[in-house]
């Protein structure tokens, strides 16, 4: 049978051929351009296969001559085809989408052929695939701009393919094979993701891809490149600040932080937001040292009134400076994080500054404070919190619903405190007090020693409720050993939301003699760069 291809098509496919006998992926990468911008080479190699007249299975026939003599990659030779299909239909003057579609159904061939004990040649093509269908998909969708993901959803779907394909091949010591690859193509993945607002999906995948490199820390690992890393820790970074492990999220992003090269400001910045935000629910706050970087600019303005609130406590200023950033956190998606989550960091300092300003402490070492003054303080520093809801009543009017904070709600916030481990103690009822467990351990735990991944949550923990109840009644109004003080209807004026100072924020508060918590490094923590 005559070969229907002209000398410079025949010598590409025996060039190809050697190539892929030879397992250089890199060089095999080459013979295939599947960017923007063709080279001279394919330029030539397009108007070749042009001026071909044959018929479909005569074209397929010649390839799988070529480059599968022996039958036993079939899927390669398919794919070889498709790629000089794609390159016949290439042309300079073709809009985007349709690009994309060509591009498409070229790749879609590719995962059959990678799958192969042989389908680690064709690394370097999955990994060059991936990432510029990836990027055709985002600019597609971005010059549709119909509300639509629908280009992006197909080059999930050929991308999520060529992940899976990557994972699998023959496990040899101390080689990756197919799975050199693995980190770029799952990176396309979290680009993906992100822009179709699913990347806390991505859970599976990264378990997936742990389960196969599972003795591998990927950001520290010298096999994969700097960039390949440094975008993985960012997104599964991302991954755990959607799924509230700011713990995790914390660490993954700061890995990314330090993989990113400090002349890549626009990139370092979009790692720093996240990175400050959840270090900032975990307790851990901005150095004078962080907002004096490039890439910090506005984060003094935004952080800091929020940062005094937290450490005092007060959560009416806490909402000033949340409110008056609003806009510029919505943006970069961390405002309800920081809102909801912060509340127990807030409630801890409360108690933290009400125990040093109006708490006891035994003879033997044991600290408590009692629950009425945990009551009072939080009437006053709660008391200019916007309405929790505003409904219309049926004449019109509009009614604000605001809160009634009751000393059983406080006391069930320190039962959540306790169970996730902010709290080294008990509520006895009977006394009206919350006591530490004994005096080698004090009673609102250092932040340096809080270990739950789920930092920002009230409830969930798994020590128990941590309440005795010896007269086993509590009545509307009282407490057993005390009574609730008069409801704060204007508590005293309170500093504003950038001057907040120390303990004297709290109003009028007796001294006590608890302390021993504000010189203590391991409770007032700085983030480390």
């Amino acid at each position: 049978m005559a070969n229907p291809f002209d000398a410079f098509v025949a010598n590409y496919l025996a060039v190809l051929s050697r190539l892929l006998a030879s397992g250089n992926s890199t060089a095999v990468a080459l013979c295939f351009d599947v960017t923007t911008r063709l080279s001279k080479t394919t330029r030539q190699l397009r108007q070749a296969v042009q001026n071909v007249a044959a018929d479909e299975d005569t074209e397929m026939d010649a390839v799988r001559a070529a480059v599968d003599l022996n039958d036993q990659w079939g899927a390669l030779a398919r794919m070889v085809y498709a790629y000089i299909v794609y390159i016949r239909h290439m042309s300079p003057d073709m809009g985007l989408s349709s690009r994309f579609e060509i591009l498409l159904k070229f790749l879609n061939t590719l995962p059959s052929a990678a799958d192969h004990n042989n389908g680690a040649a064709l690394n370097g093509l999955v990994l060059e695939g991936a990432r510029h269908i990836t990027r055709l998909g985002i600019i597609a969708d971005a010059l549709a701009d119909d509300g639509s993901s629908k280009y992006a959803e197909q080059a999930h779907a050929v991308v999520q393919r060529l992940f899976n394909v990557s994972l699998k091949g023959v496990r040899v010591p101390n080689e990756l094979g197919k799975r050199e690859v693995s980190v770029g193509v799952i990176n396309c993945l979290f680009k993906l993701s992100s822009k179709m607002g699913r990347i806390g999906s991505m859970t599976t995948i990264i378990v997936n891809l742990h389960n196969v490199l599972p003795s591998i820390t990927i950001p520290a690992d010298p096999r994969f490149s700097i960039a390949d890393r440094c975008t993985y820790a960012y997104f599964t970074g991302i991954e755990h600040f959607q799924n509230a492990q700011y713990l995790q999220a914390a660490n993954s992003l700061q890995a990314s932080f330090s993989l990113c090269h400090p002349s890549f400001l626009r990139n370092r910045r979009k790692i720093l937001i996240h990175l400050v935000a959840s270090n900032i629910i975990i307790g851990r706050f901005p150095s004078p040292s962080l907002y004096a970087l490039p890439e910090a600019i506005q984060f003094r303005d935004v952080f800091s009134p929020i940062v005094a609130a937290i450490k005092l406590g007060c959560f009416a200023a806490f909402e000033r400076a949340l409110l008056r950033s609003k806009k510029w956190l919505v943006n970069f998606g961390v405002f309800l994080d920081l809102e909801i989550r912060c509340e127990t960091l807030l409630w801890r300092n409360l108690i933290k500054h009400t125990f040093a300003t109006a708490g006891n402490t035994t003879k033997s070492g044991i600290e408590s404070v009692s629950l009425d003054k945990l009551h009072q303080n939080a009437l006053i520093l709660r008391a200019d919190l916007s309405p929790t809801v505003v409904g219309q009543k049926s004449d019109g009017s509009v009614k604000e619903f605001r809160e009634d904070l009751k000393i059983s709600s406080v006391v069930s916030v320190v039962l959540g405190l306790i169970d996730n481990g902010w709290i080294n103690g008990y509520v006895n009822l009977e006394k009206g007090v919350l006591a530490g467990w004994s005096s080698k351990t004090r009673l609102v735990t250092r932040l340096a020693d809080v270990r739950n991944p789920y930092v920002g949550m009230l409830w969930g923990g798994e020590r128990g409720s941590g309440v005795t109840e010896k007269d086993g009644e509590t009545k509307s109004g009282n407490v057993a050993g005390g009574s609730v003080p008069p409801v704060v209807a204007a508590g005293p004026a309170l500093p504003g939301p950038g001057s907040l100072g120390g303990v004297a924020g709290l109003g009028g508060i007796s001294s006590g003699d608890g302390g021993g918590y504000a010189s203590d490094t391991g409770d007032d923590m700085e983030m480390e760069l």
